[in-house]
């Protein structure tokens, strides 16, 4: 059947091959005849279909071959720790240890290899977001009151800059950090920031809203998502931390009703996916670029923060305002205190 809606057929053999490629159980018929054709002969036998196994709840199949790469079987979504208000910003050191914020009650919390979450900073000084340098040290941002912190491992503070009302923060392993933040006046696009001995220079203008930052294990590579838009940058970095040939690189999903995909922040695992906080769960790009796996959270809440921690660094934590969840994936997690590690690309 031909219409203004396009060519039936067709689309429906491409739904056959994206329900196969996701690793869907359905059942695909092609009957030969006009519209309608066939219905009388084929509904005993879909519903039979639909309907068979019940009431034993429907399992869910191996999904998709780019999701296989990425989720141990058997493991699903767990709920790491809850209570919160705004959970987010959060970074892992070395250890495995993950350490996140909630500005709305001006804490920074530790979850411990045990599992177990406690408070890291009584008083956080209003922090949004954090990162862990090459020696351990936890770095903080506040875009309430432009600083950026420095705390060794009993929680002793020390102000690397002033002056700086950030979004997100990434430490690099010389040192240095990239920060992303809003412009010299309201309505102004925002920017990228390079904080390197005790200087800060911009280093990257036009975003609509500069959000997670995030470098590739290969370390040549800076991401930086977008979240006034579907897009997260790409941009070369020089040796003296400059950015150069920034480029749309990664498209993530949207909904056909939102024009931005919400994304927030983001990070790398050492095998080279990058993963992103999004209103429709933690979107994984590879790095040839387009989203290839969406993981929505089991209460369909949005994702402002993401990580990969644990003992073995092999377990995704997701940050959903009130909540902390985690769940055990085939990848592992990286920061400023990993060597330096050659990416593969990706297969088609």
């Amino acid at each position: 059947m031909e219409n203004c809606a396009g060519d039936w057929f067709l689309l429906d053999q491409e739904m056959d091959k994206a329900l196969k490629f996701s690793g869907y159980d359905y059942a695909f018929r092609i009957i030969d005849g006009k519209h309608g054709a066939g219905w009388d002969d084929n509904f005993c036998d879909a519903m039979r279909f639909v309907w068979q196994g019940w009431p034993q709840p429907v399992q869910a199949g191996p999904s998709a071959p780019r999701a296989q790469e990425v989720l141990e079987p058997g493991e699903g979504w767990q709920l790491a720790a809850q209570g919160f208000k705004d959970a987010r910003g959060p970074a892992c050191n070395a250890a495995g240890e993950v350490f996140f914020v909630d500005p709305s009650e001006n804490k920074c919390h530790r979850i411990g290899l045990d599992g177990q979450t406690s408070v890291f900073l009584a008083d956080a000084g209003h922090a949004n977001s954090l990162s862990v340098g090459a020696e351990g040290t936890l770095y903080a941002i506040s875009s309430r009151t432009g600083k950026i912190m420095a705390y060794d491992a009993s929680g002793k503070g020390s102000q690397v800059i002033d002056g700086i009302p950030g979004n997100y923060l990434l430490a690099q392993p010389d040192g240095s950090l990239y920060a992303s933040g809003p412009g010299e006046k309201p309505g102004d696009s925002e920017r990228v920031f390079l904080i390197k001995g005790g200087k800060l220079t911009v280093v990257d203008t036009g975003l609509k809203h500069a959000t997670g930052l995030a470098y590739r294990p290969d370390q040549w590579l800076l991401s930086v998502a977008d979240g006034g838009s579907k897009w997260v940058y790409s941009y070369q970095i020089h040796p003296d931390g400059t950015l150069v040939n920034k480029e749309q690189y990664f498209w993530l999903h949207v909904a056909d009703w939102e024009d931005d995909a919400g994304a927030e922040a983001v990070c790398y695992a050492r095998e080279g996916q990058m993963f992103v906080a999004t209103r429709s769960g933690i979107q994984i790009c590879a790095d040839d670029g387009p989203t290839q796996v969406i993981l929505p959270m089991p209460d369909r809440s949005r994702v402002e923060g993401i990580c990969l921690g644990g003992p073995q660094q092999d377990t995704l934590f997701a940050f959903c305002g009130d909540k902390v969840w985690k769940r055990k994936v085939k990848l592992h997690g990286m920061g400023a205190f990993s060597p330096r590690i050659a990416l593969k690309r990706s297969p088609l």
